[in-house]
């Protein structure tokens, strides 16, 4: 048998240990041990590759996404020496997309010098297509072009929390019609359906009105305010100039809303 004596050094000798080892991993969580991350240099918390994918915002570089592509921009002459400046760009990538996305319109003389830039930031969701719209902008006398580029170096990409898919927001019965008084020129006017389980803070709304050559004629913006799931909102806009009203042929009304701000959306419960 053990003898008491015996159990009792036993005793001193296992806190001994005890306290040894909870005195090295104490010093091993301290200065030695690295928590997880996204730039620790090793494959760890469910990421795709080393810092990459997963969690981590940076995109692997093997899905590397591609630039958002600038299809085309334009400006439109408003009173005065006031312009709308357009651009319509699209998502390529079907798995990220961006809650940064800074752009600028340069306007420049026939010599090329920069007169003025218009400086903003938009969002696109993956796969998306959509309009950036400046209103009512001030631009210099003389000036000879308007040019639009993406900042694609700034641009922040990643997987939105919220996933839309198909038609998230329905528009129909769209329409243009003439308005006879001194204020405005022509109306335009829609409905707007949020077919999302989602009510959202803020949806942007962008006409633009097409020729039956596909040419532009006129663009027009207007943001709808807390648009709750299923609700179906009519939204109106205005414009104070004239243009060849009778050679719109279409209508297109594209409503965005921005899936990378959370303060923006919340389901309906």
């Amino acid at each position: 048998m053990i003898s008491f004596r015996a159990l009792r050094q036993l005793r001193v000798i296992l806190l001994f240990a005890f306290f040894g080892i909870a005195i090295i991993v104490a010093l091993y969580y301290t200065f030695v041990y690295v928590p997880p991350s996204c730039f620790d240099g090793k494959l760890n918390q469910g990421e795709e590759g080393i810092d990459c994918g997963g969690q981590c915002a940076t995109p692997c570089e093997w899905e590397k996404p591609e630039p958002i592509e600038t299809e085309w921009s334009a400006y439109f002459k408003k009173k005065d020496n006031f312009y709308d400046l357009v651009a319509r760009i699209r998502n390529k990538n079907n798995r990220f997309g961006s809650g940064f996305v800074p752009y600028v319109f340069i306007v420049k003389d026939k010599v090329q010098n920069v007169l003025k830039s218009v400086e903003g930031n938009s969002y696109i969701a993956p796969g998306q297509t959509g309009y950036i719209i400046e209103t009512k902008i001030k631009l210099p006398e003389g000036f000879d072009t308007v040019t639009f580029r993406i900042l694609d170096d700034q641009v922040k990409w990643e997987k939105p929390s919220l996933n839309l898919a198909g038609e998230d927001f329905k528009t129909f019965t769209r329409d243009v019609r003439r308005l006879y008084n001194e204020a405005y020129f022509a109306e335009g006017s829609g409905t707007v359906r949020n077919q999302t389980s989602y009510n959202f803070g803020n949806v942007e709304i962008s006409v633009v009105l097409y020729n039956k050559k596909k040419s532009v004629i006129t663009v027009a913006r207007t943001d709808m305010q807390d648009l709750k799931s299923g609700e179906e909102r009519e939204f109106k806009v205005l414009w104070p100039e004239a243009f060849p009203i009778e050679d719109v042929d279409y209508v297109e009304v594209v409503p965005r809303t921005n899936v990378f701000s959370e303060e923006n959306f919340k389901r309906n419960l």
